[in-house]
């Protein structure tokens, strides 16, 4: 895979598989991709980074059974810093927990429990969102 392979995706990963590596990455929307055969490939049911990982792997098999246990890699350049990312295992799709004031990552089970002025602001921020936008 060339650098300029992973231009424009974020949060790259990479294996080894056998003799050939598998990479996995998103686009600023956070929908999910695996390369393969030199391009790159939508992983449609891939909601999270663990998702990506595993459907990618099965897409980049297609679909035959693999016993391969594989060991990700980050490509340092291509990480995204999205807001809300998990700090623990960069999965870019947390889950806000508004009723529990929570942020959680379904991957790793990372939780961020919102201070009181945290709830505040963020309750400031959606009437504001509210008042200029509607509902």
């Amino acid at each position: 895979m060339e650098r300029s392979d992973y231009l424009g995706f974020c949060d790259v990963h990479s294996a080894g598989h056998g003799t050939r590596s598998i990479s996995i990455g998103h686009d600023q929307a956070v929908n999910w991709f695996v390369f393969q055969d030199g391009k790159w490939h939508s992983i449609d049911q891939a909601k999270t980074l663990e998702d990506a990982k595993t459907m990618g792997h099965v897409q980049f098999d297609k679909g035959k059974g693999c016993s391969l246990s594989l060991t990700w890699s980050l490509i340092a350049e291509t990480r995204g810093n999205l807001a809300n990312a998990c700090p623990e295992c960069g999965n870019p799709a947390t889950e806000d927990d508004e009723d529990a004031g929570a942020l959680r990552c379904p991957d790793c089970g990372w939780k961020h429990q919102y201070t009181s002025q945290e709830n505040d602001a963020i309750r400031k921020l959606h009437e504001q969102t509210v008042r200029e936008f509607g509902d």
